[in-house]
């Protein structure tokens, strides 16, 4: 049940942003996006970059699974403290 309200949830929010903001450009093709970021909608790259982040944060969670049999959660609230400076930089540098 957990895993069909996330999936509910995350499906409403790419289908509204993809509908209905700026980021539609970024999320048809999301490598073109990030090419010409001089050039793209600053939410756009935004929601491209979290995405990407957001893959490479899982995969990085995976690299205990041999060792313990389960992933790094804590990779997570390690982030926490880093991704609020990297977002204020990136939105002052694509202003």
């Amino acid at each position: 049940a957990a895993l069909a309200g996330a999936t509910l949830q995350l499906g409403t929010l790419g289908y509204t942003w993809h509908t209905y903001t700026s980021a539609r450009e970024c999320m048809r093709s999301p490598l073109s996006c990030l090419i010409s970021c001089t050039s793209s909608d600053a939410w756009g790259l935004t929601v491209v970059g979290v995405a990407l982040l957001v893959l490479m944060v899982w995969l990085a969670s995976l690299r205990t699974l041999p060792s313990s049999g389960t992933t790094d959660p804590s990779i997570v609230d390690r982030s926490w403290s880093i991704l609020p400076w990297l977002y204020v930089w990136f939105w002052y540098l694509a202003s």
